[in-house]
């Protein structure tokens, strides 16, 4: 039996990724894996009052994220297509945007990097085979975070957004031309099923890193996305 591939949907807060990600997840009958947030019951404080807590809590999604990669890397082993709502380095391009925008100290980016090395080091984190990225315009995000209070509270809105705007750069600038293909740019404003059925057919080509001998490859690429962010 062949391996499924690993597709993480990425993009800013709001822009579907869940909903895409569980609808992909039925249509191709392979398997969806929610966010760290979600899978901690939604118990994680989305607030903080100094960078060790921001830290603290960064820390316990980065820790689920490495139970969610060690459930995407079975399910795919068993042949099955796996969509991560948002991969496993969400924690650290969260944080590196509250660094850039001023509402965390260098510390704490510099305290997370570190983990998620350590992380990625010792294989427990490891990169996808392709990762569609859902780009959206401010109007329609700020729309969709309005309906959906629960996942997005309005109190945070403008901070997500402003994160979002420098992860979206990150991905695009930064990480998209060391990623190559493995890197997709999906229209956010399309429908959940037409998105869906993208992310299927994303799914379906060939894994990335098919044609390498080992995980070895892809773990220094993911080591060169980490070394790229500025500390």
């Amino acid at each position: 039996m062949s391996a499924g591939a690993i597709v993480a949907v990425e993009g800013p807060s709001a822009a579907g990724k869940s909903a895409v990600a569980l609808a992909a997840g039925a249509l191709s009958g392979g398997a969806t894996v929610p966010e760290a947030y979600v899978r901690l019951g939604r118990s994680v404080p989305l607030e903080f009052r100094s960078s060790p807590e921001l830290v603290r809590v960064e820390r316990r999604l980065l820790r689920e994220d490495v139970r969610r990669w060690r459930q995407a890397r079975v399910l795919a082993r068993q042949g099955r297509t796996v969509y991560l709502d948002t991969g496993v380095l969400g924690t650290l391009t969260y944080t590196w945007g509250l660094v850039e925008i001023g509402r965390a100290e260098p510390a704490a980016m510099n305290a997370l990097w570190e983990s998620v090395d350590r992380a990625v080091r010792s294989g427990r984190l490891g990169l996808p085979d392709r990762i569609a990225f859902i780009d959206i315009p401010p109007s329609v995000r700020r729309r969709r975070a309005r309906q959906s209070p629960e996942g997005h509270p309005a109190r945070l809105d403008g901070l997500h957004a402003r994160v979002g705007t420098l992860e979206r750069a990150l991905w695009s600038d930064r990480w998209g031309p060391l990623l190559g293909n493995r890197l997709v740019r999906i229209d956010g404003r399309e429908s959940v099923a037409r998105i869906a059925r993208r992310l299927v057919r994303i799914g379906s080509r060939p894994r990335a890193g098919a044609a390498r001998a080992s995980g070895r490859s892809d773990r220094h690429l993911l080591l060169a996305l980490l070394r790229s962010l500025p500390r």
